[in-house]
């Protein structure tokens, strides 16, 4: 993908550019392994470079760059965020409001069965941010997901027992849960797992095209999923009142 930019007569300060890239992932499931003798220290590498003439492949303005490209990876059979009642809501402390901390319902399930240590990752949209240890806002246990004294929904399936939760970390809009089923069964293939995770909500309502959540689970991906609105005003409009509300108010009295 070439890019062609016009600096302007001001040019273009040297810093950190942002920019998003629509395109469609190759169909063949493909793991990035580690690869030491690359650029990027994995078998598939993003390259950047900048040139002064693009038909020119020795007119480089700047070295290159490389950053480990993503696994191609199977697709989650589902994921998704739970819908709850507002009695559920009031126990687990679901709270969409901007800046709040927000505890959400999630579930996953796999196409294959899990038994081996894996990491459960939770990738929030822009804007939102998972505590750095977020161990203390995880619950996987049945008889609490949904609020103590709930049960789950119908479909759900609970939280192995043999899986045990060795840590959660937070980076700005991405959880990772370490899972470990030991010697027990893992994750059944075709089920649909819940649990609960607390995220600190943006300050902002994200935009249409960037309010997508995704869970991974091993070598298993969802579908990008939507997310949900905060509560906020949408193009609030108070509307100015006749002179004579004004003034019939200012001339009442009360006997």
């Amino acid at each position: 993908v070439i890019f062609t930019l016009t600096a302007g007569s001001s040019g273009l300060s040297a810093g950190r550019y942002r920019f998003r890239l629509d395109a469609a992932n190759p169909t063949t499931i493909t793991p990035n392994e580690d690869d030491s003798s690359s650029e990027c220290g994995t078998s598939m590498c993003w390259k950047f470079e900048a040139r002064t003439d693009i038909s020119d492949e020795t007119a480089i303005s700047d070295a290159p760059a490389y950053a480990p490209a993503f696994s191609i990876q199977q697709r989650l059979v589902e994921a998704g965020i739970a819908d709850i009642t507002n009695a559920q809501a009031a126990l687990t402390g679901r709270d969409d409001r901007p800046l709040f901390m927000n505890h959400l319902v999630f579930f996953f399930a796999p196409n294959n069965q899990m038994i081996d240590p894996e990491v459960l990752e939770v990738r929030a949209p822009p804007g939102y941010i998972f505590p750095e240890d977020c161990r203390s806002v995880l619950e996987v246990r049945e008889s609490r997901v949904y609020g103590t004294g709930q049960s789950l929904a119908s479909g759900d399936t609970a939280w192995p027992t043999d899986v045990e939760v060795l840590s959660c970390r937070g980076e700005g809009p991405n959880a990772y849960i370490n899972t470990d089923p030991g010697d027990g069964n893992g994750f059944l293939a075709d089920k649909r797992y819940v649990f609960r995770l607390g995220v600190k909500n943006p300050r902002n309502e994200v935009e249409d095209d960037d309010n997508y959540w995704v869970i991974s689970y091993g070598d298993e991906t969802s579908r990008p999923f939507t997310g949900y609105s905060l509560w906020t005003f949408k193009r609030a409009l108070a509307p100015p009142l006749p002179v004579t509300y004004g003034a019939s108010l200012s001339d009442s009295s009360v006997a």
